[in-house]
């Protein structure tokens, strides 16, 4: 069925931030997990047996069911309770239910795991974006390598600035687009607009959601920093870090300032 972007904004949509609604955010990144083989090799190289791995930001849990089903510990932290709800069902119905633990709070307050030593924490998929100031960012750091302490590893990435976005200022309600949810083969039209808003430097964007068939569907907000990789990797050297490694996308091309993203390794020192 042919659907037309005029016609789907005339219908009525229900608006939440993005990470209250996890069923969407999980659709949206149904497959994505670029990143992941960056953050699978470094569990290999940089985790002993008795220690865990703690992911900022975990989220629903993409990235952690499978070192939980290999053997490895896992911490998950995460700020916003409904998906770490998600992320801890699927730890308790997979594999390595006991190897797992989790908490609520955010990267600059969260405890750790009880009684084990975090051998390698990570800040994955474009998280770090969600500390909005230079001051959360320092302070997040500052804490990771607290929690760390001395010779343990740090990892993150990110994606390079939206500087075409950024230029613009805005961008209308667009890239119209037909997906097919896997669980009932049903058709949803997703589509979404953005600005930029230049004394925070942050992107705020929305993204629509609505079944082919239905009246009413799915609005969800969120905003990102964008940060330059100098201030990522300027804020790693003034927080305790020594950056060991660096890469410029998923495919660890070397980097520089025009790759269209920073994966980073980090020691504290």
């Amino acid at each position: 069925m042919t659907v037309s972007l005029s016609e789907l904004l005339t219908r009525r949509y229900d608006r939440h931030a993005l990470y209250d609604r996890p069923a969407w955010y999980d659709f949206d990144y149904i497959g994505y997990d670029a990143e992941a083989d960056f953050y699978h090799g470094l569990l290999q190289r940089c985790l002993q047996p008795e220690e865990c791995f703690l992911e900022l930001g975990a989220g629903s849990g993409r990235l952690l069911m499978d070192p939980l089903s290999s053997g490895i510990n896992c911490h998950a932290v995460e700020p916003n309770p409904h998906m770490l709800q998600v992320c801890q069902a699927r730890a308790s119905a997979g594999e390595g239910s006991g190897r797992f633990s989790s908490e609520c709070a955010r990267a600059d307050n969260f405890e750790g795991p009880p009684g084990i030593a975090i051998g390698l924490a990570a800040f994955t998929f474009n998280g770090v974006l969600h500390l909005h100031t230079i001051e959360e960012l320092r302070r997040s750091f500052r804490h990771v390598a607290q929690k760390l302490g001395p010779g343990r590893s740090f990892a993150l990435d990110l994606m390079s600035p939206a500087w075409e976005l950024m230029e613009a200022g805005s961008m209308a309600w667009g890239r119209l687009d037909e997906r097919i949810d896997p669980k009932n083969g049903q058709s949803v039209w997703t589509f979404d607009r953005c600005f930029f808003e230049p004394d925070t430097h942050l992107v705020h964007s929305e993204i629509r959601f609505i079944r082919t068939a239905e009246r009413s569907g799915t609005e969800l907000y969120y905003a990102q920093r964008m940060w330059t990789y100098q201030e990522i990797l300027g804020a790693l050297a003034e927080t305790g870090f020594e950056v060991v490694e660096t890469y410029g996308d998923v495919d660890f091309s070397t980097f520089d300032e025009n790759s269209p993203r920073l994966l980073v390794v980090a020691e504290t020192l």
